[in-house]
């Protein structure tokens, strides 16, 4: 029994051991990429096609320094690696996505100590790197069982991803077909006359002061439709109340990001924080007239006209939008029934989606788990 024990335990090999590793070492410019040339990667990012090749065979390449470091790429046949990547070539009977899941993942990189940003990933620090195999030994068969149920938990992961992609793209449809695909029917104006007031936040600092509870909201926190406050700024409170006698933010309020990266938007619906939360220069503060407008419909609308929003743009060194440029769109007005019937849809999208994302936090779980389990040995037997 013991004997038997010992036969199918897992050892650890040093990653130099089982694969070749080399560094890219291509040069090249812009004027080097050709449509019909061979893969390229690089530390940068900038992939493209190269008409000469360096490297032949399935290997995974690395960014190898800066904030890319770590980063994976999976490839075959005749590729180019630029410098500031590193290959790792597999040896004989190892799989190479077996591979690309050791090196892609977690474990790996708290063992090889690098993966933050801005480091050097070293070739002979990588050699050191060790990783489990069935008694020390690349058993191919033990990997195609484990890449097998890893390929399995990828899809799931994949095509939770591809759902929550079309769930994006099902309320922009039905706003399309609502609204915009037949808007002649509808009277356009500009939005001043269905709004309350615009305004932007404040035109200069405020005191930092952590943990205060009053937040500094830039366009940076702005994304994905929602506030985000996790790397917010927080300030002294005498400085939320200047800026807010002018801002008075309200549960519904519409916000737009006007400066730097613009048209970025979300509705204001935090009602714990709504009255300890205040805005800076880049982000502009739509209110509603809801006798004739609904904020989710103009939200969706914003989303609908980010184009125009850039084209409206001014500025030398930063664009920015102006609150003129807010004020005169044009904008469809529907009857507020209408505009109820979409609201009630996004809000069943919306409860969807929340169960999507916790979908997919657990399926991330489980992958990472599998991951875990698969390089400790514990997935095979």
């Amino acid at each position: 029994m013991k004997n038997n024990q010992l036969q199918k335990e897992w050892k650890e090999v040093e990653l130099g051991e089982v694969c070749e590793i080399d560094w890219g070492n291509t040069s090249i410019t812009k004027k080097s990429y050709v449509l019909d040339g061979y893969p390229t990667f690089s530390a940068s990012g900038k992939d493209g096609f190269l008409k000469d090749y360096e490297f032949e065979g399935d290997a995974v390449i690395l960014s190898a320094i800066g904030a890319r470091c770590g980063k994976c790429f999976l490839t075959e046949g005749k590729w180019n690696a630029i410098k500031n990547t590193i290959i790792i070539f597999p040896k004989e009977f190892i799989s190479i996505k077996f591979l690309f899941f050791q090196i892609n993942n977690e474990t790996f990189w708290a063992r090889s100590g690098a993966g933050q940003p801005f480091l050097t990933l070293k070739s002979a620090r990588l050699e050191k790197v060790k990783i489990p195999f069935l008694n020390g030994k690349p058993d191919i068969q033990i990997q195609k069982q484990i890449v097998a149920i890893l390929e399995k938990a990828e899809a799931l992961k994949q095509r939770r991803e591809e759902a929550d992609k079309l769930t994006k793209e099902y309320l922009k449809s039905v706003f399309y077909e609502m609204f915009l695909k037949s808007k002649e029917k509808f009277e356009e104006v500009e939005l001043s006359k269905v709004i309350k007031k615009v305004t932007d936040g404040k035109h200069g600092d405020c005191d930092n002061l952590e943990n205060s509870g009053y937040y500094f909201i830039s366009a940076k926190d702005i994304f994905d439709g929602k506030v985000h406050y996790e790397n917010s700024r927080q300030i002294k409170s005498e400085g939320y109340l200047e800026v807010n006698k002018r801002v008075n933010l309200e549960v519904g309020d519409v916000l737009v990001t006007n400066s730097g990266t613009i048209g970025k938007n979300a509705i204001m619906n935090d009602k714990d924080k709504v009255k300890r939360t205040t805005f800076q220069k880049s982000v502009a503060i739509i209110k509603p007239d809801y006798s004739l407008i609904q904020s989710i419909y103009l939200k969706y609308f914003l989303d609908t006209i980010i184009p125009r929003l850039m084209g409206t743009s001014s500025g030398s060194s930063q664009k920015n939008l102006l609150l003129k440029d807010i004020r005169s769109i044009e904008i469809p007005l529907p009857p507020l029934p209408l505009q109820q019937k979409f609201a009630n849809i996004v809000e069943k999208v919306e409860k969807l989606k929340e169960k999507q994302k916790q979908s997919k936090e657990e399926i991330n779980i489980m992958f990472d788990a599998l991951m875990q389990k698969a390089f400790k040995g514990e997935l095979v037997r």
